[in-house]
C-alpha cells in the first residue's frame, strides 16, 4: 500500500517518490471517506500543489452535493475505477451543457477540453475515480449561480431539482408521493 500522509481527514498526499496504489490504499481511503462526516476522500497522487500535472485518487461514498466548480488552468479528466457517476458541465450561466455518465464496466473515462463549471454525482452508493488536471493549483471557483456546499437547505434543494431535471432516481430518497424519483 502507498505511504499515505494526512493533510486534514479529507485529503491525503502520496510521497514525492510515487508509490503504487493498492485495493488496500482505495478500501482505506473510502473507509474514511466514510468515517469523516464529508462523504469525499482524496489521495493527491503529485504530492505538491506546485506540480505542473495533478493526479488524484477520489473517492465519494453516499450522496454528498459537491458545488459546481472550475479550476482555470483549462484541462481534466475523470477516469472511472469503481461505481457509476455523472459529470456535468455547465455553462456561465448554470444551464446544463453536458452530462456524461462514466461506469466501471462501460464509458470509463471523460475528459474537458477547456475549462468550465461542473461536477460530480455518484449514481452508485460509492464511487472512485481518478481526476487529473493541470496544476499548479490556487484556488477553486466555484459557480456563485449554485449554492455552497454547506447552505443547508438551499445546497439539497438545488442538488434535489439537478437530480429530477437530469433525470436521476435516488432510491434513498422517496418522491412526496411515496416513490422513488
Amino acid at each position: 500500500m502507498i505511504d499515505m500522509k494526512a493533510i486534514d481527514d479529507a485529503v491525503f498526499a502520496a510521497p514525492a517518490v510515487g508509490g503504487v496504489v493498492t485495493r488496500e490504499t482505495l478500501a482505506a481511503l473510502e473507509r474514511q471517506a466514510r468515517a469523516n462526516g464529508r462523504g469525499q476522500c482524496r489521495l493527491l497522487l503529485h504530492g505538491d500543489r506546485d506540480e505542473i500535472l495533478h493526479e488524484m485518487i477520489i473517492v465519494v461514498v453516499g450522496r454528498p452535493y459537491i458545488r459546481p466548480h472550475m479550476n482555470e488552468r483549462g484541462a481534466k479528466s475523470f477516469h472511472m475505477l469503481r461505481g457509476e457517476m455523472m459529470v456535468v458541465v455547465f455553462g456561465d450561466d448554470g444551464t446544463v451543457d453536458r452530462c456524461q455518465a462514466l461506469r466501471d464496466t462501460g464509458d470509463f473515462l471523460f475528459r474537458l477540453s477547456a475549462s468550465a463549471f461542473h461536477t460530480v454525482i455518484p449514481i452508485t452508493e460509492s464511487v472512485i475515480f481518478v481526476e487529473t488536471a493541470l496544476g499548479p493549483h490556487r484556488k477553486t471557483r466555484y459557480a456563485d449561480w449554485a449554492p455552497a456546499s454547506d447552505d443547508g437547505d438551499a445546497a439539497e434543494d438545488y442538488f434535489d431539482t439537478l437530480w429530477r431535471d437530469l433525470g436521476l432516481v435516488d432510491p434513498a430518497k422517496p418522491s412526496k408521493s411515496g416513490e422513488g424519483r
